[in-house]
This record gives C-alpha cells, sequence and structure tokens, in this order.
C-alpha cells in the first residue's frame, strides 16, 4: 500500500494523533503512508490518524482513516447481481469495500486513471420486466461518490452512449470534485434490448486532487408501480350520487405496488371520521368512499403507489359537491328612487353553479337571468312595488325577501328665463 498526501510548498507535515493499521507507516518527510498490512487487519474498524501541515503563515489539519479489506471483493454484490463489464483493461473498476454512514459495504470503485485515460464500468443487462406489467422501463436507483479535481475530472453516467439524466430532477448524471454520497434514479426504457449503461470516470492532462477515484453501489433496480386506470371526476348531476350528499366512490387500479394512499388537496386521508364530519374508509385501497358529505369534501383527489423502485400516482379526479342554493346577502330596500333615474337590486347567493336568479315584482316574474343583479335604467313611476328574486339550480331553491321599491316623482324643471 502506498499513499502520498500532498502539501503546498514550503510546508512540513507532522503527525498530530492515532496510528495506522499493523504493517503501515507513515513518513513525514516524505508524506507517504506506506508498507504491507497484515492479514489480522482486513475486516477491522478503520484506523484513523490526523496530520498536521504547517508554514509561516499557519497550521493545517487532515484527518485520515484507512481501512484494510480483501482484494477482489465482487463488484456484482455493488450492483445487486446485475450484469457488468469493466471495459477498461488498464484501469478496471474493482470491489472495494467502503463505509457509507455507520455502514462499511461492497461499493464499485473506478480503476486508477492516468492524465487524459478514463475507466468504465458498463452494466450490460438488469433485472427482466414483468411481461404481465404494463410498465415497458425500469427504476435503477444508485449512489456514488467522487474524489477528484473538480470540474476537470469526474464521472458520467450514459445509456448506450448518450448522456442520462436524473429521473427525480432530469439533471445531467455526472459528478465532479470531492463530494459526499449523491442518490441518482435512472430511467431504462426496456424496448425489447438491454441497454448498455455506462459509468464512465475520466482524467484530463491537467493537475490531480482527492483521490482520482469514484465509487458507485446499485440500492435498487425493478419496475415502479403503474397506474391502469385513472379515477374520474365527480361531477355534480342529478345522476350523481352526491346530490343527496350521501357519498361518494372513487376508483383507480394500480399495478406491482407495495402500497397506495389516496390525498386530498395535499392531504394524506386516514380512514374514520373526518373534523368536517365526514367518513373515509378504503384510504389505503384503491376504492375510496366518503360519507356523510359537506361542502368541504369538494377539492381534489388522488392515488400515489409505491413500491422499492419508486413511487407513481394517479391523475388528479375533482370532486364538487352539490348544494341547493343560499342566500348569504339580503335584498336590501333601495332609498331615493327618482323617476327616470336608475334602480338596483342585488342579491348575493352561494351553490353548485349553474345558479340562476328569478326577479319578481308584486309576485309576477320580470327577469330570468343568471345575474345576481337586477337593473332598470331609468324608472316610471310603474316601476314602484314590491320586489324579491327566487335563486334555484337543479339541487333546489332559496327565496330572497320582499323590499318595497318607492318612486319619488321628478322635480319639474325649471322654466328659461325670458328677457
Amino acid at each position: 500500500f502506498s499513499e502520498k498526501i500532498g502539501v503546498s510548498a514550503g510546508s512540513t507535515l507532522a503527525l498530530v494523533s492515532g496510528s495506522l493499521p499493523e504493517g503501515l507507516s507513515f513518513d513525514a518527510a516524505t508524506g507517504v503512508i506506506k508498507g504491507t498490512p497484515t492479514l489480522d487487519t482486513v475486516g477491522t474498524e478503520p484506523a484513523k490518524l490526523r496530520v498536521s501541515a504547517t508554514n509561516a503563515s499557519g497550521t493545517a489539519f487532515l484527518d485520515v482513516s484507512v481501512q484494510i479489506t480483501k482484494n477482489g471483493l465482487p463488484i456484482a454484490s455493488a450492483l445487486r447481481g446485475a450484469a457488468f463489464q469493466s471495459t477498461t483493461a488498464q484501469a478496471p473498476w474493482v470491489g472495494v469495500l467502503k463505509q457509507v454512514g455507520s455502514v462499511a459495504r461492497v461499493v464499485a470503485e473506478s480503476g486508477n486513471v492516468p492524465n487524459g485515460g478514463s475507466s468504465v464500468l458498463r452494466i450490460t443487462s438488469l433485472v427482466a420486466p414483468d411481461p404481465k406489467r404494463a410498465a415497458t422501463w425500469t427504476l435503477m436507483t444508485f449512489w456514488w461518490k467522487a474524489s477528484s479535481e473538480d470540474a476537470h475530472d469526474g464521472v458520467k453516467c450514459s445509456i448506450n452512449g448518450k448522456q442520462a439524466v436524473d429521473f427525480v430532477t432530469g439533471n445531467p448524471l455526472e459528478l465532479s470534485g470531492e463530494t459526499d454520497w449523491v442518490k441518482q434514479t435512472l430511467r431504462i426504457d426496456a424496448g425489447g434490448v438491454s441497454p448498455a449503461i455506462e459509468f464512465t470516470y475520466s482524467k484530463d492532462a491537467n493537475l490531480s486532487a482527492g483521490r482520482d477515484r469514484v465509487w458507485m453501489y446499485v440500492e435498487g433496480i425493478g419496475q415502479p408501480p403503474t397506474v391502469t386506470a385513472q379515477p374520474p371526476a365527480v361531477t355534480s348531476s342529478p345522476s350523481s350520487a352526491v346530490t343527496a350528499l350521501a357519498n361518494f366512490t372513487l376508483t383507480a387500479k394500480v399495478e406491482g405496488a407495495d402500497s397506495v394512499r389516496w390525498i386530498k388537496d395535499g392531504v394524506t386521508l386516514v380512514d374514520g371520521s373526518r373534523p368536517t364530519g365526514s367518513v373515509v374508509s378504503g384510504a389505503a385501497t384503491g376504492t375510496l368512499v366518503v360519507s356523510k358529505l359537506g361542502g368541504a369534501d369538494a377539492g381534489q383527489y388522488w392515488l400515489e403507489a409505491k413500491n422499492s423502485a419508486g413511487v407513481v400516482v394517479s391523475s388528479r379526479a375533482e370532486v364538487k359537491v352539490a348544494s341547493a342554493p343560499v342566500i348569504t346577502q339580503r335584498l336590501a330596500a333601495p332609498v331615493g328612487v327618482k323617476a327616470g333615474g336608475p334602480l338596483v337590486l342585488s342579491v348575493v347567493a352561494s351553490g353548485t353553479n349553474p345558479v340562476l336568479y328569478q326577479w319578481k315584482k308584486n309576485g309576477a316574474i320580470v327577469s330570468s337571468t343568471s345575474s345576481a343583479t337586477y337593473q332598470i335604467a331609468k324608472t316610471v313611476m310603474a316601476d314602484a312595488g314590491k320586489y324579491s328574486v327566487r335563486v334555484y339550480n337543479s339541487y333546489g331553491e332559496a327565496l330572497s325577501n320582499e323590499v318595497a321599491v318607492v318612486i319619488d316623482a321628478a322635480a319639474p324643471a325649471a322654466a328659461a328665463a325670458v328677457k
């Protein structure tokens, strides 16, 4: 084993604390950790030491962690059994043990790349899609981490020679610099042919930084759920169950889901009584039933389906809860209406559209309209009387109060002065 710790010119290195596995030593003069580890150190906890670098301007510290593993760990363990090949003979990918959070696991590590070189790992086949499923594509979720010269050396993922993008964010799948573990999701369209998925670590002819390596492991490969039948919108109509304000049912069909849940306007539903007074059942199934409806149950509903490969959602079903009109602002008797002047009467009502208005004078209909306002541009004395309005829709009606309209005679025009 030989690993050099780089330091800026004019600085001196020193071991501050810690120790290395048996068989390794640190030479402060050259900055090199080297030696031959013994079998007794394989699989033990990582050894940690702190190194300082000092010059006339100050001191910087570096924490080093070294863990000894066996050579030739199986890359297939890092790829969840997917078929693969390391296509770069001079810099092949290898399986190594790497600390991921608090767990040591086998990951695929890129090879030792010279300036201008690259190291390629190609995944040649994945888990075959279920022929009974409607979905024709697969999701591969993986994690990767880079230790390289930022913006110069890094890793890219491609499918059949084309730059791949993350399924969740839409960003290109590439990584450079010194990073922590980054989660990515790759969508792979089946198309009857196993695609060539390549992870290529490339190095330019510039400087080096970090370990000049990238590490990768696959978290999951599989088909996400598929929504095969979308939930229909529940509309207000005479034949609809919501007419009687009793209940409504939404149904969606899903394939391949481990779990499902219904969501209303962004809030997950659960079985039982809601604060609004309605009752929910089937919130974790493909069929949702909401009974004892009220106006608050109107809104957008959709189904979310999940399995180990991903999450999908159904289309949004618009639910309209039908209701008869309710007058929320009474008619007010107008004051100071003069013959020749305008008359304006208005009412405010709520209810399921379309809401219509039937204006009456002394009990006789004078106007049928969709407007909540009744107007006469120029009144005459005969327009005086008692006015009311009937507000109605397909689900009922509401009658307003009656107001008296008095028309004052217009003042006579002044005679022109005679000279």
